[in-house]
């Protein structure tokens, strides 16, 4: 699975809309503080992560991410095309 930042941020915020303490009922008050320090806390640890991943980028692994229509040229399209 992959996602990018503006991805898990827009899920961040569904998510805290989601357990907000005044859009569910009051004796879920303690369960939407615990699942909003969830969320909070998987943010954090996924935007550490993104600010130190290192990125490559050697051909091998530029290639792999190459959109469809790319890869597909690359891949087949002649060198010498005739015309």
């Amino acid at each position: 699975m992959s996602a990018s930042l503006q991805e898990i941020d827009a899920a961040v915020k569904r998510l805290l809309k989601r357990w907000h303490p005044d859009l569910n009922p009051v004796d879920k008050a303690d369960l939407c503080n615990a699942k909003t320090r969830e969320i909070l806390e998987a943010q954090a640890l996924l935007e550490a992560y993104c600010e130190k991943y290192r990125y490559s980028f050697e051909r091998q692994e530029v290639e792999k991410y190459l959109p469809p229509d790319e890869w597909w040229v690359k891949r087949f399209a002649s060198e010498n095309p005739r015309e």
